[in-house]
């Protein structure tokens, strides 16, 4: 899996750098070289822990910061290659001396997220003049991930601390609704969905809804280069 994650950076790059020997002016190559910057809020879905209900856990909502680089291949179709940085957080609801449930703090932590994307975009957009006023983009790729978290455990009346690093392949998700900013910018809302394998009870070929992932809400602004 990692092996074949590298060769789809490789190949994204090599596509991307070999964009500025070519001519995009004219109608017979549509090809667009593009970077964009988001900002947003994300969430992160967690697995059952050994000492308490999943049900328990409450996911805090938390920045993100995702930064873009892609090209255009055609009327529909785009080639990105995305880095986001993610803070995420949860809570549980544990008793206290009245017997009462309170909210406290169970972990906090970081993800850094790097995937291949193609992308569709539904609006044809041959060249950048004739393109859309708003457009549906719909993307599935093939990232790989690195989590770095602090971990509260509560055990025997005491709080115990530990640092724990992770990394996972992870398959994201996009979707995209974009609107233009004159000739060579755009705006859209973006959601997406991280489906990792951090949980490393579960196979790599089973899907589980409760199994250590991640989701975001942006707002992307892109810029085309010629």
């Amino acid at each position: 899996m990692i092996r074949i994650f590298i060769a789809l950076i490789i190949l994204g790059l090599s596509s991307i750098n070999n964009a500025n020997s070519q001519g995009f002016s004219t109608p017979r190559n549509p090809s667009i070289v593009f970077y964009q910057v988001g900002l947003g809020a994300g969430t992160f879905f967690s697995a059952p822990r050994p000492t308490i209900e999943f049900e328990n856990i409450v996911n805090q909502k938390a920045p993100v910061l995702t930064l873009g680089l892609g090209k255009r291949y055609g009327d529909h179709v785009s080639i990105r290659s995305n880095l986001s940085i993610q803070q995420f957080a949860a809570k549980e609801f544990i008793g206290n001396q009245d017997g009462n449930d309170v909210l406290d703090p169970m972990f906090n932590g970081y993800n850094f997220a790097l995937d291949i994307t193609p992308t569709f975009n539904v609006m044809p957009s041959y060249n950048l003049k004739k393109r859309f006023p708003v457009d549906l983009n719909l993307g599935l790729g093939l990232g790989y991930l690195l989590t770095n978290r602090t971990e509260k455990l509560y055990f025997n009346g005491k709080y115990y601390e530990i640092n724990l690093t992770e990394r996972s392949p992870y398959i994201p998700l996009r979707a995209s609704l974009s609107f233009k900013l004159g000739l060579l910018n755009d705006i859209s809302i973006e959601g997406a969905f991280f489906n990792t394998w951090l949980d490393n009870k579960r196979p790599l070929t089973k899907l589980s809804r409760n199994s250590d992932h991640f989701a975001q809400l942006n707002v992307m602004f892109r810029r085309h280069v010629f």
